[in-house]
């Protein structure tokens, strides 16, 4: 009797053993998980992360980024990390460096990892570089390739790109206007005799000028800005086109630190000083907000590092914003620098 008591167990245990999963509760999971979706398949190919992904992960690495996408816009959360990968030589001193900022947002995690592209000594390398988003916010990430220690020598290339630190911004109010269908040049060029009627202002110290419309105020900057911004605001207008500034040695910081809630489009280009710079705007509720100039290089001429955007001051609530003639004159302003 007592063999089989222990065989009908053994049986037992054995259907037990190859019955479904299904009603099961794995060990350590709380009872809600029972109502999660099943695990992926181990042959399903996991998802592809990208920049914009409002639903990655916060500790997981999203898409890496290269040289051609230099001044675009990327959105993250707190936590997660992106890869820059760009050419470089460690061989001769050069290297890839985060321009400094007053209040960053981002840090960079462990060293660049090399992959030279070939075997000889000396050789380039592919040098990918890692960030990680630290605190909600905005940020113009501005690489230099320099060798450290040459305090007086602007870098021979840089690479830059702005980061959005936050959850997805959300349109709280219903659209006010039909969408903005205005279009932009290619690229916005200086005419070659100037512009006529306007005036000329020249800086000794930085060693460039600009053309700017008679009827536009410029004042400088001020706090953490003076000496390194002219502000020129349109009359009459609640609008602000900032020209910032400084030596490539100097340690200020010229680049913004935020944006407001809305939607970043690229459109179309302004020539500086000869080279193509990417025009992102920002839009709300159908209405262009503020106008960024970005590229990759272009942004320091000679000595002297820039950064130019157009801002509208009003209530975000009111049906007016940035208008087409003043977005077009904030670009010709862009295209006269002219370096001495």
């Amino acid at each position: 009797m007592k063999s089989l008591f222990w065989k009908r167990m053994l049986l037992s245990m054995m259907l037990l053993a190859i019955s479904p999963l299904a009603g099961c509760t794995l060990i350590g999971a709380s009872a809600s998980d029972s109502t999660r979706s099943p695990v992926m398949a181990l042959t399903a190919p996991p998802p592809t992360p990208t920049l914009s992904s409002k639903n990655t992960p916060a500790s997981q690495p999203v898409s890496g980024l290269v040289a051609a996408d230099a001044g675009k816009s990327i959105h993250l959360e707190i936590g997660q990390t992106f890869t820059v990968t760009l050419e470089g030589n460690p061989s001769t001193g050069y290297s890839w460096d985060m321009s400094p900022v007053d209040k960053p947002i981002l840090s960079e995690v462990g060293d660049p990892v090399s992959a030279p592209k070939s075997n000889l000594p000396g050789a380039p390398a592919m040098l990918t570089l890692t960030f990680r988003a630290d605190a909600n916010g905005a940020q113009q990430l501005m690489l230099i390739y320099h060798r450290p220690w040459e305090k007086d020598v602007p870098p021979v290339n840089s690479f830059d790109v702005n980061v959005i630190v936050g959850p997805a911004p959300q349109q709280t109010l219903p659209p006010t206007s039909t969408p903005d269908t205005r279009s932009t040049p290619t690229s916005v060029a200086y005419p070659a005799g100037g512009i006529k009627g306007w005036l000329t202002y020249t800086s000794t110290d930085y060693g460039f000028s600009f053309q700017y419309p008679p009827e536009w105020k410029i004042e400088p900057g001020s706090g953490t800005m003076t000496g390194h911004a002219l502000l020129l605001k349109p009359d009459n207008l609640n609008a602000q086109f900032v020209v910032a500034f400084k030596h490539s040695d100097e340690d200020a910081q010229i680049g913004r630190t935020g944006v407001g809630n809305g939607e970043l489009l690229p459109r179309g280009m302004v020539l500086l000083d000869g080279r193509e710079i990417n025009r992102t705007v920002l839009v709300f509720n159908s209405k262009d907000m503020t106008v960024l100039y970005s590229c990759t290089g272009c942004m320091v001429r000679g000595k002297v590092q820039f950064n130019f955007d157009l801002d509208y001051l009003g209530n975000w609530t009111d049906p007016t914003a940035l208008t087409a003639s003043v977005e077009a004159q904030a670009d010709l302003i862009v295209a006269s620098i002219r370096m001495k």
